[in-house]
């Protein structure tokens, strides 16, 4: 009994020895990441974090630096909590980790939760081009749906214009429902990037199948002095 005893005392001995500090591992995660292996640099920082913590030290640019080298290492799902801490710590990079976050809802094919980490990136930081770009085109790529939907109700009921006209009113009604839709989804993209051509033109051709012909002409008027 004293001879295993002895034993695991030895045991644990040598791995108090070999125990790494949380600067240790932050040192090997610099050094990986120079030598672009992101995988080790990645595993570093995130135990760099830990080790940190079981301190009781919580160093804001050690959850940045996770999130890059997340990102480079293509460690979308658990990137995630490390650049969630970042924007909380309000890191001086918060606006990149909030974009890196979103791609990786978006690699994930999270949608619901790439638009809304790209809805938050936006409000706290409106003037960051990379999120403002990506938020209008997922908007518009949202506000398609009901503009495709209402644009093929519009295409079936011409065939009832002059030989059911109450019924082709009706076809019409929910056309516009449609459209009216796509319009209010298509004018938050716009707001987000009000110079990205695609939701230019699409927010014209909602507005024109609205016969809101003022607001149409205003946008055509945008997209000529691009």
């Amino acid at each position: 009994m004293k001879r295993i005893a002895l034993l695991v005392v030895t045991l644990m001995t040598g791995l108090a020895v070999f125990a790494q500090t949380g600067k240790e591992y932050e040192k090997m995660a610099q050094e990986a990441y120079k030598a672009k292996n992101y995988p080790k640099a990645f595993l570093d920082y995130t135990r760099a974090v830990e080790t940190y913590e079981s301190e009781g030290v919580t160093d804001t640019a050690l959850y940045y630096n996770a999130t890059i080298t997340g990102y480079k290492a293509r460690k979308f799902n658990e990137l995630i909590p490390y650049a969630t801490k970042a924007i909380e710590l309000k890191h001086e990079k918060a606006h990149l980790a909030y974009y890196i976050k979103a791609i990786a809802y978006d690699k994930l094919d999270k949608n619901t939760e790439y638009l809304k980490t790209l809805e938050a990136g936006h409000e706290a930081y409106p003037s960051y081009g990379r999120i403002s770009k990506k938020l209008a085109v997922a908007y518009l790529k949202k506000g398609m749906e009901p503009y495709k939907k209402g644009a093929e109700i519009v295409q079936s009921a011409e065939s009832l214009r002059e030989s059911k006209p109450e019924q082709y009113k009706k076809e019409i009604e929910k056309a516009n429902a449609n459209f009216e839709e796509a319009r209010k989804i298509f004018e938050k993209a716009y707001e987000a990037n009000p110079k990205e051509e695609q939701v230019l033109k699409s927010l014209a051709a909602v507005y024109q199948s609205l016969e809101m012909e003022d607001k149409a002409a205003k946008i055509n008027s945008e997209l000529k002095s691009l």
